[in-house]
């Protein structure tokens, strides 16, 4: 299992990473630590669980000590104040970030399309005569005036939500989207009728129904016009990149052997995933693998639809106001 720290807000963050990884040591220094942080557990992150299990990033001289810290913005905070090496943000966010000016690059892609659900709190469904069965178009009419539990503010998965809403017609002042940084809380939160509805990765939504509180929805990753989004990616400061680039192009080769072997051999790579997810049941681990593999792409490369198609959502959503050149955000030079 790897190496993991959860770290639940910036200023924890500061105070608990002293020191990232030791860039570019000289030969028989022993490997290089990297200090990445992921935004939550989950099968967006299936290819770096894989990489770490099957001895990939070993086999490039690599330590990794993986931090759970919650949600793109702190996680893009923790790299450029240089206390993480490597983020593994929601795309959105650097997107984002890069149009303010910051000094990020991203150098390959973890996930591809919305890889996201809504499902209803029970309670909430029956009063609004919302049942599994029911249209897409009764289904977004009920989100209206709801409360959705989900990610934290900024994140790619609030981004994409609000988006899905405004682009089908829900007023934004209607929902209320209550963010949340840790999963169980954002569970806890439907059950108990805090919250309406939540939208996050398919295993809690999956969890949500099979627990018996929640009723299914709508799944983001069925529009068309987020197929082609970046969901997550591998990003790095500028200044580190120019520091530390073969580093980088040892671990984006590692994640690149990781998605190969998702693509080509799911099964050989299902169970380093389920390792790190062992609290979930074998039917929710078992339906959330089966949908989330459509969003592992066969390799970390980037491609310019894979940004371009992030604009309009983050446009909606008025968080980006200069899209950023897709040739001064992105760097494919670091593939294998």
């Amino acid at each position: 299992m790897l190496r993991k720290t959860a770290l639940l807000c910036l200023g924890t963050l500061v105070a608990c990473l002293t020191a990232c990884g030791d860039a570019e040591p000289a030969a028989g220094d022993g490997p290089v630590r990297l200090v990445v942080a992921q935004g939550s557990t989950n099968f967006t992150y299936s290819s770096i669980y894989v990489a770490q299990g099957k001895g990939f990033f070993a086999d490039e001289g690599l330590e990794i000590d993986l931090q759970t810290i919650g949600g793109a913005p702190t996680i893009l905070n923790g790299v450029f104040g240089g206390n993480i090496d490597i983020g593994l943000p929601g795309t959105s966010g650097a997107v984002t970030a890069a149009g303010q000016g910051r000094p990020v690059k991203i150098i390959g892609n973890l996930s591809v399309g919305a890889s996201t659900s809504i499902v209803f709190g029970s309670d909430f469904a029956r009063a609004k005569g919302i049942t599994e069965s029911s249209s897409d178009e009764d289904k977004i009419e009920a989100l209206a005036d709801a409360r959705i539990a989900s990610s934290i503010a900024g994140s790619t998965t609030t981004s994409m939500l609000t988006y899905f809403l405004k682009s089908r017609g829900v007023d934004p002042s209607g929902p209320q989207i209550l963010p949340f940084n840790d999963q169980g809380a954002l569970l806890a939160a439907v059950r108990s009728g805090s919250a309406d509805a939540l939208c996050f990765g398919p295993s809690v939504a999956q969890k949500a129904v099979a627990d018996g509180f929640a009723v299914p929805g709508l799944s983001l990753a069925k529009a068309p016009e987020l197929a082609d989004v970046s969901w997550t990616s591998i990003v790095v400061s500028s200044s580190w990149l120019e520091e530390n680039a073969e580093t980088a192009r040892k671990f984006v080769r590692a994640v690149s052997r990781a998605l190969e072997l998702i693509s080509e051999r799911p099964d050989e790579a299902k169970p380093l995933v389920r390792e790190e997810l062992p609290d979930l049941t074998d039917p929710v681990f078992d339906g959330a693998w089966a949908e989330e593999l459509a969003t592992l792409p066969a390799t970390p490369e980037v491609r310019e639809k894979n940004i371009s198609s992030l604009v309009p959502v983050l446009n909606e959503t008025d968080s980006l106001p200069d899209p950023p050149r897709f040739e001064d955000l992105v760097s494919n030079d670091y593939l294998p």
